[in-house]
């Protein structure tokens, strides 16, 4: 084992031991986009420990997540339960700076891939969603760091959008046309350029509520068919009602969101216009992956904003 994994083993037993659990074996399970996370067995049963390691532009919000799941997790138990959290300081961590952690209860399962998840899955998936957007919140954007009330970063819409989505063009100071993924796809110019109004009115007018934001498929955890974990709150977002079905959309398809939002809503109106405005907001979420795929040196991440866009645009 690398000497910093080591190091890592004892941040997490001592994560562990500050929760009032033991720690018995210990493995690393993935690097996310804003921690390190680590798997432990502990007397109690397993958990999940993971350590603050924010990729470029992303923050660690960890009491906001904790925040959120204490609220969401009665109604419905398909969210890892929280366990606490808390930061390492130096003389503790053995590192050269503090790390903020979280625990969490450790929810079995597995990821279907993406485009492939079981309608069984998006239906009940829509279910949670849904609990998730009727929580009270307050003004918008990302939501601050603490854990007594969901709260937003901004106190406009717009505001609130840009503390999440990188270049969501009509909302940045540039043009559309100087907009990174007009680099690699300069047909898109024309067919984007009508939506500007839309776009406006939708993310003045929709009403606002707390997204997940980030639906791929490694964040929803599955048995025998079943959702039984939906994962990772560290980006939502008070934004737009339509983000998370938008979001979906993005990584699955519109037909496994027409799904979806059958658990989402019984009706059947609402849920025609729900699609219709998530499949206009997905515009925005394709043109931040663009923007990501440039500041991050992905470029499979712009491949795949370029073809959801195309594909959007001609439906």
């Amino acid at each position: 084992m690398q000497a910093e994994q080591c190091a890592e083993v004892g941040m997490v037993e001592e994560v562990v031991s500050r929760c009032g659990l033991e720690a018995g074996a210990v493995r690393f399970l993935a690097q996310g986009s804003t921690s390190r996370v680590w798997w432990a067995e502990t007397q109690a049963g397993s958990v999940v420990v993971r350590l603050a390691d924010p990729a470029p532009g992303k923050t660690v919000s960890f009491a906001a997540d904790v925040g959120l799941r204490k609220r969401l997790h009665p109604i419905d138990r398909r969210v890892a339960e929280p366990l606490g959290l808390g930061i390492l300081q130096p003389t503790t961590s053995s590192t050269d700076a503090a790390v903020a952690w979280c625990l969490d209860r450790f929810i079995v399962g597995e990821t279907a891939p993406r485009g492939g998840i079981p309608e069984t899955v998006c239906y009940e998936l829509g279910q949670v969603l849904s609990s998730l957007h009727a929580l009270p919140t307050q003004r918008y954007g990302l939501l601050c760091d603490r854990q007594d009330a969901c709260v937003g970063q901004a106190p406009d819409p717009v505001g609130g959008l840009l503390t999440r989505l990188q270049d969501p063009w009509p909302f940045t100071r540039c043009g559309l046309g100087e907009h990174p993924i007009f680099a690699v796809a300069p047909d898109l110019l024309p067919q984007l350029a009508p939506f500007e109004n839309r776009l406006r009115a939708l993310v003045l007018g929709q009403p606002q509520c707390l997204n997940h934001t980030d639906l791929h498929e490694r964040q929803a955890l599955i048995v025998d068919g079943h959702l039984v974990g939906l994962l990772d709150f560290g980006d939502a977002t008070i934004g737009p009602s339509v983000w998370d079905i938008a979001s979906f959309g993005y990584f699955h398809g519109w037909r496994l969101a027409e799904v979806l939002l059958t658990g989402y809503s019984r009706d059947a109106p609402l849920r025609r216009q729900l699609l219709a405005e998530a499949q206009l907001f997905a515009l925005l979420i394709a043109l931040h992956h663009a923007s990501r795929a440039v500041t991050l040196g992905r470029p499979s991440r712009m491949e795949q904003a370029v073809r959801f866009l195309r594909l959007t645009l001609s439906a």
